[in-house]
């Protein structure tokens, strides 16, 4: 029998190096939510009734709602960058149900982070809040492997 694949199969991994590549786990994400927005090409034939609609390019963008935990190199970076704009990272995006530890399915493509004001509600962790945006021209196919926490392409 079929059994629905669960979210917490699909990890997500942050570049946090400043000149070489360091990849930390997401972790405390109450939101790390992908979403495509469409460029479109509407033209506007004299001859249909009915115009349609190409997609003529795709970029993704994350949502982004983190809990912030001490000692974790994730938010620390994430704290640091508070108050940039457009910082350059990379997003890798792992299946863990698939392949081996050394080689899991993933994808990679290259963003910009832009972070909000630490905030919180009482009694609650603080939070960041944000958005990644895709700066690459699409995402890079291949593997990662967790142990050593690096991506090759293919």
């Amino acid at each position: 029998m079929s059994e629905p694949i669960k979210i917490d199969v699909m990890q997500y991994y942050l570049d946090i190096g400043d000149s070489t590549p360091s990849y930390v786990r997401v972790t405390e994400d109450t939101a790390f939510n992908p979403s495509a927005e469409r460029e479109e090409y509407s033209p506007k034939y004299k001859c249909n009734k009915v115009q349609p609609k190409y997609a003529a390019g795709k970029t993704y963008s994350f949502d982004v709602d983190i809990d912030i935990v001490s000692s974790q190199d994730f938010q620390e970076w994430l704290m640091l960058h508070e108050d940039d704009d457009n910082v350059p990272t990379a997003v890798i995006r792992v299946r863990t149900d698939l392949g081996t530890a050394a080689a899991r399915p993933a994808r990679k493509a290259e963003f910009t982070w832009n972070g909000n004001p630490l905030d919180g509600e009482a009694n609650n962790p603080l939070k960041i809040t944000g958005k990644l945006n895709m700066t690459s021209d699409g995402w890079a196919e291949g593997t990662f492997d967790e142990g050593t926490k690096t991506f090759t392409v293919g």
